[in-house]
């Protein structure tokens, strides 16, 4: 904490000699340090001192090294250091007896600042001692106040760099901002008083003028309806105002208002009340506002670029399915029921969302197989259905080589979602855990949706019939842990399949 430029230095004189008490206070009497007065306390012995240490602090102690004992003063500084665990008051010996203390010895062992004789103790000297005492006091004051605040940084740092790795965690937008404020309240305090809003001004859809919205609130601000920019007290708003106007972070005793730029071209201002005072620094809630929204914009970014991925592979799978006479809707099933396999068995989040966008391009080779065989309306001949299981390598080898994660997950299931578990499946005949999870999973949902849904060549078969065959078909087909996941997960699949349905 800064001082008060009001306070005076404190300096404690401790002596049994009252002569020295009136010499020391005509010496420094009129002395002052960065225009601050220079206050005497007095003490005639240890045990006062003592009493008078316990109950205040003090910049300085002049002490007596023989009082009621041949080492009182000894003691004393031993207690101020050892017991008291007090290193920032300097400290200043004086005795009438040196031989009986080493001036050496004393100052190493003892942290003392000064070392006096009171026969070669002039008004200059002692005035120059105390300067310098005094200004050592000071130094090591400013060293801790430095060093609380890179601890503090430090600490608030921390919390950014978790807040940032736990962002991608959450399951949604609205809670993942409720994070986001949570931790900024955080860093500007633990008092109940402290409220955190963010309002972004955007621009209207069908003209040139901008709106102020509200996006959420923490703490002292926090509102029970989400939006009601007009429900902020008249002195957030108007700070609201006044930032978006001058385009620049202000900084008040009680509030604050950090004003970040968008690359999503929305400006953002995060508003902060704290009335009893705020922890965090200025330039600490700038960084800290201004990272939380870089990696809002990057995370918007990152969905619309997946959003944009996902269509494309349901574009290009829904092609490849009315090629075949498959509706559209039977990928969109195949990947839905794949995320559902995925969750139920455990997978992490991110793949089972990776397998819903890569498990519709399953049927990505048959893009190379000639309609003569794709579209022949009887059975296939062993020539045409050699041909025909071309298609699981095509689609792998398509696929492949896209450095992407959803590419290469749909080379996995392209390849391998024909296989069986008993390793009589195409097109390498493999076995078992050597099947990717995701070929067995895809493997599952795949004929579970061709065998519960109407075809140009078959009516769906019953539920209850596509069930039972799921289960006859476990390990030999399909791998029995995917099918128990498929049987846990039946509500959640046949809620799909009614959403999607054709």
């Amino acid at each position: 904490m800064t001082p008060n430029p009001l306070d005076p230095w404190r300096v404690l004189v401790v002596d049994d000699e009252p002569d020295v008490h009136a010499v020391t206070k005509l010496a420094l009497g009129n002395l002052t340090f960065k225009d601050r007065p220079v206050e005497l306390t007095h003490a005639c012995d240890g045990a006062s001192a003592r009493r008078l240490l316990a109950d205040s602090r003090y910049a300085v102690a002049l002490l007596d090294v023989v009082m009621e004992s041949d080492n009182a003063g000894l003691a004393l500084v031993q207690h101020i250091r050892d017991t008291l665990k007090e290193q920032q008051t300097r400290i200043i010996v004086r005795t009438g007896q040196p031989g009986t203390a080493p001036e050496w010895a004393t100052v190493a062992d003892y942290d003392i600042d000064g070392y006096v004789e009171k026969a070669q103790a002039t008004a200059q000297r002692l005035r120059s001692a105390t300067l310098t005492a005094l200004r050592g006091y000071d130094q090591i004051g400013q060293l801790e106040t430095a060093n609380r605040a890179l601890a503090d940084h430090n600490d608030q740092l921390h919390a950014l760099v978790e807040t940032l790795a736990a962002f991608n965690q959450e399951t949604d937008d609205k809670t993942r901002l409720q994070r986001l404020l949570d931790r900024l309240r955080s860093v500007a305090g633990d008092a109940p008083s402290i409220g955190v809003a963010l309002v972004e001004r955007r621009m209207q859809d069908d003209s040139q003028r901008s709106a102020d919205w509200l996006m959420g609130t923490s703490g002292a601000l926090t509102q029970t309806q989400p939006d009601r920019l007009r429900a902020l007290p008249d002195a957030v708003r108007d700070g609201v105002a006044r930032c978006f106007a001058v385009q620049r972070s202000v900084f008040e005793t009680q509030q604050s208002f950090v004003y970040v730029t968008s690359s999503r071209l929305r400006p953002r201002v995060y508003c902060i009340v704290h009335p009893e005072g705020c922890d965090g620094t200025s330039d600490m809630l700038q960084l800290f506002c201004q990272s939380l929204t870089d990696a809002t914009d990057a995370f918007e970014l990152m969905g619309e670029v997946k959003a944009a991925q996902t269509e494309m592979v349901l574009v290009l799978s829904e092609a490849v399915e009315a090629r075949s006479q498959e509706t559209g809707n039977h990928v969109r099933r195949v990947g839905a029921y794949s995320r559902i396999l995925a969750d139920a068995l455990g997978l992490p989040k991110s793949e089972g969302e990776t397998l819903e966008t890569a498990a519709p391009l399953h049927d990505i080779g048959k893009v190379s197989i000639p309609d003569s065989v794709l579209k022949k309306p009887g059975a296939l001949d062993d020539e045409e259905w050699a041909l025909m299981k071309t298609h699981a390598d095509i689609g792998r080898n398509l696929l492949r080589q896209h450095p992407q994660p959803v590419m290469r997950a749909a080379a996995i299931v392209a390849g391998e979602h024909h296989e069986k578990w008993d390793g009589s499946g195409y097109p390498k005949g493999l076995r078992g855990d050597a099947i990717h999870i995701y070929g067995r999973i895809t493997a599952v949902a795949d004929v579970f949706d061709a065998i519960s849904s109407n075809r140009v060549y078959k009516d769906a078969w019953p539920i209850d019939e596509c069930r039972a065959h799921i289960r006859k078909l476990s390990g030999s087909h399909f791998d029995p842990a995917v099918v128990a996941a498929f049987e846990a997960s039946i509500d959640d699949i046949l809620a799909v399949r009614e959403q999607l349905a054709d």
